[in-house]
């Protein structure tokens, strides 16, 4: 979604701006939550699966109206707070560091039930963009409009 946007000053400031305060949270997160006995980052799990709910909630608030506004939302929460609050690198690098049985638990976990999360987050999204007064109505003569 902010492929052309991007170039936009504003888009990329946005994105800076998230990045940032997503990594920093990341990290705070990390300090307060503990290292399990195999050697696997709890935080980290509990950063990809808010991450990936929060990602769906959001993708499916902004995925009917591409709108400006849309844009700048997505870019800087989606690809910018919310890029910086995950990663995947951390998820690779924890997931070598694992031993045992937690070196397939752990990757499995983030997986299925990161996806499990983003398709809650997209259908509670998608849910509230249907209850919201500013939703897209079919026109006959115009086609999609903004009611």
């Amino acid at each position: 979604m902010c492929d052309s946007f991007t170039r936009n000053f504003t888009g990329l400031a946005l994105i800076f701006c998230g990045g940032g305060a997503g990594s920093a949270l990341r990290y705070l997160l990390t300090q307060i939550l503990p290292v399990s006995g195999y050697h696997f980052s709890w935080a980290s799990l509990a950063v990809n699966l808010l991450g990936a709910f929060a990602l769906g909630i959001l993708a499916g608030l902004t995925s009917r109206r591409v709108s400006s506004a849309n844009k700048l939302l997505y870019c800087g929460l989606g690809t910018g707070f919310l890029g910086g609050f995950t990663t995947y690198s951390t998820l690779v690098a924890e997931t070598l560091g694992t031993h045992g049985l937690a070196y397939l638990l752990y990757p499995g976990a983030n997986l299925f039930l990161g996806l499990l999360f983003a398709f809650v987050g997209l259908a509670i999204g998608t849910r509230a963009r249907w209850a919201s007064p500013c939703r897209e109505v079919e026109n006959p003569r115009l086609g999609r409009e903004t009611a």
